[in-house]
């Protein structure tokens, strides 16, 4: 009985983490607004790239309404090199909240697998 009711009880927990940042994503997508940011440097953010060695993410420069904003997109894409220029997604109302379009796919990708398990936790919880 512990184990059903612990089971059910994660298994909620996940969904409503998975729905909450869902929504956070959404509401992005429905206000966005599409702006061109270029890699201006590359950060160091760690070891333990595929030899061990240092791990570099992008800073990316955009500008929504004149205004300068700056941002790191943790990613292991090689093409992310200094004077690379792609899109980003900006918040219409909140520009320095904004996405890469992969990045916008795979973390909702990621929400819709958590939403899954979640269901997959209740369900073994009440029938196994």
């Amino acid at each position: 009985m512990v184990y059903e009711v612990f089971g059910i009880l994660l298994g909620v927990t996940i969904i409503a983490f998975a729905i909450w940042d869902y929504l956070k994503r959404l509401d992005i997508i429905k206000n966005k607004i599409e702006v061109n940011a270029t890699v201006i440097r590359l950060k160091k953010t760690g070891y333990g790239g595929g030899d061990g060695g240092p791990m570099y993410s992008p800073v990316f420069q955009y500008y929504v309404d004149g205004v300068e904003f700056k941002k790191i997109y943790p990613t292991t894409s090689d093409k992310h090199i200094v004077g690379f220029t792609t899109t980003v997604y900006c918040h219409k109302n909140k520009p320095q909240k904004s996405l890469l379009p992969d990045q916008l796919k795979k973390e909702i990708a990621l929400d819709i697998i958590f939403l899954w398990f979640g269901v997959f936790l209740i369900v073994w919880a009440i029938f196994f």
